[in-house]
């Protein structure tokens, strides 16, 4: 079994979906961090 120490996160991306938008504490949060991604519907499909 793969020991889950060898493995490399320090890049890790999170990427949070919302089909009707996100919390205020959230969105200050995400704003802060450069590894976190708010997409909602507008992201993904346009205007």
């Amino acid at each position: 079994m793969r020991s889950i120490s060898k493995i490399d996160v320090s890049a890790t991306q999170y990427a949070i979906f919302s089909e009707s938008g996100f919390a205020a504490d959230l969105i200050a949060e995400a704003s802060r961090r450069d590894d976190v991604h708010l997409l909602d519907l507008d992201d993904l499909y346009g205007d």
